[in-house]
């Protein structure tokens, strides 16, 4: 994005209201919980979080995303229209702009964790272990093996992902 569209597009989001902004992220919430295929309720610190779907592990879970998927992806969402990475098209709502950067985005993220399960499994470490080198003193190494979240990828539809 050239430099005038960026600051025609900042001026554009500059204009809108608080009130459009809560409406449009409450149902911006609610598109990736159902685009996670999970639940919105309320956590235990009284934030919005998704539950169930596709958040237990795989592409969406915490562990991978490193933090709660639903503010993950709100966050990479709106930070798009902030840098030049996304324009926000004249004829889409706030909403519809939104919606689309974050099926997008969610894509994204599984076709980026099917390439890792895909490396992964090339290299030939099992899907679902983590493996640690560890050396020791004499440079002789061992094997430290812990079971991730679950052993779910492993028997896990690909597909579902």
């Amino acid at each position: 994005m050239t430099r005038g569209k960026l600051i025609k597009q900042l001026k554009r989001l500059a204009e809108v209201s608080c009130s459009q902004w809560r409406a449009t992220l409450s149902s911006l919430m609610q598109e990736i919980a159902k685009l996670l295929h999970g639940k919105l309720t309320d956590g235990e610190n009284g934030k919005k979080v998704v539950v169930g779907g596709y958040t237990e592990y795989g592409a969406h879970s915490e562990k991978r995303l490193g933090g709660e998927p639903l503010y993950h992806y709100l966050g990479m969402v709106v930070g798009k229209l902030y840098d030049d990475s996304c324009e926000w098209k004249p004829e889409n709502s706030l909403a519809e702009q939104l919606k689309k950067m974050a099926e997008e985005v969610i894509d994204d993220s599984v076709k980026a964790y099917r390439h890792e399960q895909k490396e992964e499994s090339l290299l030939g470490t099992p899907v679902g272990l983590d493996v640690e080198w560890i050396g020791d003193e004499d440079g002789d190494l061992s094997t430290s093996v812990e079971m991730t979240e679950a052993v779910a990828p492993v028997s896990h539809n690909a597909e579902n992902c």
